[in-house]
């Protein structure tokens, strides 16, 4: 099959806003906390409303927040229980055949590794942002306690964006719900189908804010 090189420019962003936050420990979910003078999750959406090829953008939140967006031209789905349940609310409300899902917490976007990241997935049906790990990561067994050193030159960190054809996506969440499997990420819904997902490299950072001081080191970036 000959590669394509054209990016689309039909691709849905269903952009996740619907967790709850709770090791943040903040009176609002941590993707709406202020990072310099705007909601947290205000900072990846305009990036992305930079990016021609993305023709439609679905926030999944709680409804008592949707007015946040009111000067944006997105719509809105109702956030799930598991992030995967969150991910189809936002699919079903899509209306393009390529999808990227990012998660709200994580404030830091680059366009040129978005647009990677669509090509990516127009060719080969799933991909993912990844770094790889500079450390060493051993596997302790629960039942026996035997400790494993991993090949660490085999092993990545996992990011969003990620990107993968919208049939791909929903088969996988739907194979998922029959398995009672829970999907951690999305490119797990390629996995799942025994498909294969591709990685785009990065070495800039990507952080997802969980704790307070993560803004901080977020603050020293932008």
């Amino acid at each position: 099959m000959q590669a394509i090189t054209t990016l689309t420019k039909h691709v849905s962003l269903v952009l996740l806003a619907g967790g709850k936050g709770s090791r943040f420990k903040a009176d609002i979910p941590k993707q709406f906390v202020p990072l310099q003078g705007e909601p947290l999750i205000f900072h990846s959406l305009k990036i992305f409303l930079t990016i021609p090829e993305i023709a439609e953008i679905i926030v999944v939140c709680p409804r008592e927040y949707q007015e946040l967006f009111h000067t944006f031209p997105v719509l809105f789905a109702d956030p799930g229980t598991e992030r995967q349940d969150s991910v189809l609310s936002g699919l079903q409300k899509t209306t393009h055949s390529l999808l990227l899902i990012h998660d709200g917490a994580r404030p830091l976007v680059y366009p040129d590794e978005v647009k990677e990241l669509i090509l990516t997935a127009q060719n080969c049906g799933a991909s993912t942002l990844v770094s790889p790990t500079e450390y060493t990561i051993k596997r302790r067994c629960k039942v026996n306690g035997k400790v494993q050193t991993l090949d660490r030159s085999e092993l990545f960190v996992a990011h969003t964006p990620q990107c993968l054809k919208k049939n791909i996506l929903s088969s996988g969440i739907q194979k998922a719900k029959i398995l009672n499997k829970i999907l951690t990420d999305d490119v797990s819904a390629a996995e799942l189908l025994g498909l294969p997902v591709h990685f785009v490299l990065t070495e800039r950072p990507n952080i997802k804010v969980t704790h307070s001081k993560d803004l901080k080191l977020i603050e020293s970036i932008l």
